[in-house]
């Protein structure tokens, strides 16, 4: 079987991929088309500010064939993505503001039915490339790639996880501040229950964010585990740190240093509570009842 395509560009082209993905069904593997949040192409500018907008999401247009693909059986695709097109901005793309927002793009990708999500530049020195390569061939890994690995972890292997639908009655998620958005996985075999809160207030002097997290539904043990994405401003492109852990420095490519997770622990039944740093996103890993220990293994 083949890849089928790669649908780019021209908005109008999309309205026919429904009636292709039908007639060639039995060939394809896949189908894919290409998204980008923003867009540098003749000359736009961009800002940060921008990019960690609430409104940026791969759907549109783009997503006018899934519903034939699903009915046939044909893995839908982003083969194409990155945060601002024509190679990126620097000071946006390479900035640790471009990890909050790719937090958001990829929990939106996979809510929407992508089953894969590739992200363009790899290696390439353009702005929005996930890791380049300096001297020596040692890597630079970027704020990118840090989301990449976040979604990854949280989202695991296999086919048991999933994730809730946003708007769903059994989270409630209160906080301090007002930019922030809202994701929580689910594991069918575990029980574990991952919440995803992303902050994205990149104002200059923003305090720090009072969260609290409460399931509606389920019985659940007390404990919680916390770990944070964090870096020390939107703009930064070093000193991003990933659960306590850093690419800084590594000549090989591995992450460097002790994992950090705290313990969180309910007052009041299935709610949890902590501060956490504006422009950072949060993950709590909620224990399934009795099962504490899986919160570390998960």
């Amino acid at each position: 079987k083949f890849q089928g395509a790669t649908f780019c560009c021209r908005k109008d082209w999309f309205q026919f991929l429904p009636k292709f993905i039908d007639l060639n069904a039995e060939r394809l593997a896949t189908v894919s088309v290409h998204s980008y949040a923003l867009s540098v192409c003749g000359g736009k500018n961009v800002s940060l500010a921008e990019l960690v907008s609430q409104k940026l999401s791969p759907d549109g247009p783009q997503l006018d064939g899934l519903g034939v693909a699903r009915a046939r059986g044909v893995e839908y695709w982003l083969a194409e993505t990155n945060s601002v097109s024509c190679g990126g901005a620097h000071g946006v793309s390479d900035a640790f503001g471009a990890g909050l927002w790719a937090i958001d793009w990829l929990f939106n990708g996979a809510a929407l039915g992508y089953r894969g999500m590739n992200f363009h530049g790899a290696g390439s020195g353009a702005a929005y490339a996930p890791w380049s390569y300096g001297a020596g061939d040692v890597p630079k890994v970027h704020p990118l790639y840090y989301a990449m690995l976040a979604f990854a972890r949280t989202v695991g292997r296999g086919a048991q996880a999933y994730i809730l639908p946003a708007g769903s009655r059994l989270l409630d998620v209160k906080s301090s501040q007002h930019q922030l958005s809202v994701w929580s996985v689910g594991h069918r075999e575990s029980g574990v229950r991952k919440v995803i809160v992303n902050h994205r207030d990149i104002a200059p002097g923003a305090a720090n964010a009072s969260v609290t997290v409460r399931l509606t539904h389920g019985v659940w043990h007390a404990e919680a585990v916390l770990t944070v994405f964090e870096a020390p401003s939107a703009y930064a492109t070093d000193g991003v740190r990933l659960s306590g852990q850093t690419f800084d420095g590594s000549t090989d490519g591995r992450i460097r240093g002790t994992a950090q997770v705290v313990r969180v622990v309910a007052k009041v039944a299935n709610e949890w509570r902590f501060e956490m740093r504006p422009g950072s996103t949060a993950f709590l890993t909620v224990c399934p009842p009795n099962q504490p220990q899986l919160c570390y293994q998960a």
